[in-house]
């Protein structure tokens, strides 16, 4: 009979460092589900990869050979050798598997608890494994009472009343650091990612006077100023720009 095992880390155990080096985002010739899959301890497999955790969720018959099947591969992943890893990753089987997951779903073990964009980009990786053919029903079952679970915490408890974020608190703290009223501060907004434009939201949530965009794709620094009414400018033209700023906000995933 199957159960399920999780193997992972998160901002909770591991380093920025770690964390962007498992990333499953980045591109490589391997893909982890026809590696995987091909193992015969492994049934179903779910990969969850967000700015702050990287988790693997596994059906297996054997949770043991399971884990360090896993293990193995976000090493060779990372690169990283398994000392190094050792002492940032986590593993669950069972229902201490469930209720991690359930934990992870509803924001419970978020940065920023109540922060909903967890819940999609959970629901992001389970229908990515269903495209690839990677869900087997104990994993479906698994994901389906996790999602239920975390509407009915959203539902019954005030987790979710502000709609905070981890882009909107980092906004709170900056405005609170400022003593001119924030309608005549301009900022400039240095990336136009996810995180970026959550925080561009934030930014004319809050009544800023100006907002600049820039990215190395001009056109997506054109797609998230128009958004909220803020400018969209070049990517070269930062070096002018930074001067007659008041505060500066750059997400990007640039290592430097």
């Amino acid at each position: 009979m199957s159960e399920i095992t999780v193997v992972g880390v998160s901002h909770r155990t591991a380093p920025v460092d770690i964390r962007e080096k498992l990333s499953l985002c980045k591109s490589s010739a391997e893909s982890p589900f026809s590696h995987l899959l091909n193992q015969d301890e492994i049934r179903g497999l779910v990969m969850l990869s967000t700015c702050n955790r990287v988790e693997m969720y596994a059906s297996t018959p054997q949770a043991d050979t399971c884990h360090e099947a896993l293990v193995d591969f976000l090493c060779r992943w990372g690169p990283v050798s398994r000392a190094d890893l050792s002492p940032w990753l986590y593993s669950f089987s069972g229902p201490q598997a469930a209720e991690h997951l359930f934990r992870v779903v509803s924001s419970l073990d978020s940065m920023v608890p109540g922060e909903p964009q967890i819940f999609g980009q959970v629901k992001q990786a389970y229908i990515s494994s269903l495209y690839a053919g990677a869900v087997d029903p104990r994993m479906n079952h698994l994901f389906q009472r996790a999602f239920a679970v975390a509407k009915r915490i959203r539902r019954e408890t005030g987790i979710g009343r502000l709609g905070v974020s981890v882009s909107s608190v980092a906004i709170q703290f900056v405005l609170k650091q400022q003593r001119v009223p924030i309608s005549e501060q301009m900022v400039i907004l240095i990336g136009a990612g996810e995180m970026a434009e959550q925080a561009a939201f934030a930014l004319y949530k809050s009544g800023v006077g100006e907002v600049r965009v820039t990215n190395r794709t001009f056109q997506r620094s054109v797609e998230v100023a128009q958004q909220i009414g803020g400018k969209a400018f070049r990517f070269e033209d930062l070096p002018r720009l930074l001067p007659d700023v008041d505060i500066i906000i750059a997400s990007t995933s640039a290592p430097h």
